[in-house]
């Protein structure tokens, strides 16, 4: 069998695999951006830790390909199409890998399968950092998938949501990013019947900025239960419970999503989830904690005086229209047009 890697940036610039490389150097790999180098099996098998160090290294900027397998032995191999194919697709991201089914078994708990059909029998994946953190809630993987185009996979399965905002965060809820968060997190409440809380950690600035006050008014229209947590009550609370450096809190089903000071940490544990389950309900009976949306506006009435209520629940409808729309495109216009939507959601 051969092994076959490629660094893209660009499109592959010929569709008869006249760009493949055989590999023989022992020393460092050489990297031809746009060219698909290939290894014999014992060379691939022994350098694959660091060719996957490379992509961890290197993810943001560029896609990858990495198989193993006798279609690559001839360098106008039958499967070629599917390297150029792939390459060529707008819907592959910075970070994206190809893989088969002998690299997926050697990455299977490193990698989220994103497509299984377009380039079959290869599988379009993402790899995962595995660096793992320790938190007051235990063990953590260092992820950034819940800030990512991979979110959706966020609300691939059923269960309890509890949520967590803070109003310092507000360039995420309007980037492109943030807008696809909020997209898919719309889809997956109205198909989920059970409760949906979101704790919303704000402070006095927050509350004359306009794009906090349109975003809580678009998490009520979405279904959101709201828990209204004074920031400085929040730092209290946070000490008092040694949760000092932990920013953000939340967890769907038994997936947990951590911010702790800027690093971002998703886990599949149970047993973690359950653990910020329990830091919830105690903070929900915090001292200052506001239950409910209406209590909020009540309580704050004077420091809203400058927001009209028709015209903010308007515009919450209309968030959550775009949201709909989205959501209803292919997902290669999505992709396209994910810009256009999100400035339409910056300037509600």
């Amino acid at each position: 069998m051969w092994g076959c890697f490629g660094v893209l940036n660009y499109y592959l610039n010929t569709v008869n695999g006249d760009n493949f490389l055989i590999c023989k150097t022992i020393e460092k790999i050489p990297i031809y951006e746009g060219c698909l180098l290939l290894f014999e099996s014992e060379r691939f098998i022994n350098i694959f830790e660091q060719l996957v160090n490379y992509i961890l290294e290197n993810k943001p900027n560029k896609k990858y390909i990495l198989t193993l397998g006798n279609y690559n032995r001839n360098k106008n191999c039958k499967f070629f199409n599917s390297y150029y194919k792939y390459s060529s697709n707008n819907l592959v991201e910075d970070g994206d890998i190809l893989l088969c089914t002998n690299t997926y078994d050697l990455l299977v708990n490193n990698v989220f399968i994103v497509d299984t059909d377009t380039y079959k029998p290869f599988f379009h994946c993402r790899l995962k950092e595995s660096k793992i953190i320790q938190s007051p809630f235990g063990k953590l993987e260092k992820d950034d998938i819940w800030y990512s185009h991979d979110v959706k996979y966020c609300f691939s399965e059923y269960g309890e949501i509890a949520s967590m905002t803070r109003g310092s965060e507000l360039k995420f809820w309007y980037s492109e990013n943030g807008f696809q968060y909020l997209a898919y997190q719309y889809q997956f409440l109205k198909l989920y019947s059970g409760p949906a809380t979101r704790f919303i950690i704000f402070n006095k600035s927050d509350l004359l900025n306009w794009k906090f006050i349109k975003l809580i008014f678009s998490f009520n229209q979405m279904g959101f239960e709201l828990i209204f947590i004074y920031e400085e009550n929040f730092k209290d609370f946070a000490e008092n419970n040694e949760l000092d450096e932990v920013n953000i809190f939340a967890y769907l089903g038994d997936k947990s999503f951590i911010k702790i000071s800027d690093h971002l940490c998703f886990s599949n544990s149970k047993e973690i989830a359950r653990n910020i389950e329990e830091a919830h309900e105690s903070l929900k009976t915090y001292k200052g904690s506001i239950l409910s949306f209406d209590e909020f506006l009540t309580r704050h009435v004077n420091n809203l005086q400058h927001i009209e209520p028709n015209k903010c629940y308007n515009t919450a409808k209309q968030a959550i229209n775009s949201f709909s729309d989205f959501l209803k495109l292919h997902k290669e216009k999505r992709h396209l047009l994910i810009a256009d939507y999100t400035n339409k959601w910056r300037r509600l």
